[in-house]
């Protein structure tokens, strides 16, 4: 299975969960990706870069992965999103 050309960002903070994601995604022939370890890091790279995809973690340091998301969607980054 390969998935369409896209870039993914992939959030986790655990290094080691972190890596399987984006092994599977490069075996799912998904080249374009990259990472981010915390909420504030990944607020910076979705601010600065054009992502198709965010695969995020709940549990993160310094910002928690539903405020992350109230963040963006409060600033206008995000579609309507429903709970």
């Amino acid at each position: 299975m390969s998935l369409p050309a896209s870039r993914i960002l992939v959030v986790e903070d655990v290094v080691e969960n972190r890596d399987l994601l984006r092994r599977r995604l490069r075996r799912m022939q998904s080249t374009d990706t990259a990472e981010a370890a915390d909420g504030l890091e990944t607020l910076r790279r979705i601010r600065d870069e054009p992502f198709d995809l965010v695969l995020l973690d709940v549990m993160l340091p310094e910002l928690y992965g539903i405020e992350l998301l109230r963040t963006l969607r409060d600033g206008g980054r995000l579609g309507k999103m429903r709970w």
